[in-house]
């Protein structure tokens, strides 16, 4: 193993599980780099774009972004133009903009980076650790409450629902895979019945065990 090679750990998450604020506190016991919103960033300066525009396209398919990857996987991300679907950036452009950026990251730092297919996107790289983070549907639907300030526990599992939906089909779409599939991961863990701090340690704990030489 290239001992000079940087960490990445790469959190897939459904929405109210905690994903998120795990990644964050893991970054910054770890001393790590860590990226979400910060990629979509990146990704608007580097086209030009509106970030709200990004946002709106954040972890949503549609039909071409197969090809888009399956090109990827065949080692170059040059491939035959692939008119845009809509708006003023196509779908290939913004694949290859965020594909270089998270790749190029995680070549710069030691890294926490969520979403996006992270977990394919760096699945060459020589120290990695994929992460699932979920949790029951009641702890889900109570956590999306208080973050919208919601009343009506329908509207939240609806949230929920759509969330889930929307992030596994962009999967599926993107790289084939199931994306709540746990062999697509090194940890899977349960947000319900470990809780936020336990998981953060457990995560933690799996990267000092394994690459003990890149903690800092």
């Amino acid at each position: 193993m290239d001992e000079s090679a940087n960490v990445a750990i790469t959190i897939s998450r459904q929405l109210g599980s905690g994903g998120s604020h795990i990644g964050q506190n893991v970054a910054k016991k770890l001393n790590f780099k860590y990226l979400d919103r910060e990629i979509l960033v990146h990704t608007a300066y580097k086209l030009g774009a509106d970030i709200k525009y990004l946002q709106e396209r954040d972890e949503k398919h549609s039909n071409i972004w197969g090809d888009i990857l399956r090109s990827f996987s065949l080692g170059s991300p040059a491939v035959s133009y692939i008119p845009p679907i809509s708006g003023l950036i196509s779908d290939k452009k913004l694949f290859e903009t965020t594909y270089e950026i998270m790749r190029g990251m995680g070549e710069r730092f030691n890294t926490v980076m969520v979403g996006r297919a992270g977990f394919y996107i760096l699945k060459d790289f020589k120290k990695l650790i994929k992460v699932f983070i979920h949790a029951s549907e009641e702890f889900r639907m109570k956590r999306i409450m208080d973050a919208y300030k919601l009343e009506n526990k329908k509207e939240a599992g609806r949230i929920a629902h759509e969330s889930d939906h929307q992030r596994s089909s962009y999967i599926e779409e993107v790289v084939g895979l199931s994306w709540s599939d746990a062999r697509n991961y090194h940890l899977c863990i349960d947000t319900s019945v470990v809780g936020f701090n336990k998981a953060e340690d457990l995560i933690i704990k799996i990267v000092e065990s394994k690459y003990p030489s890149s903690i800092k």
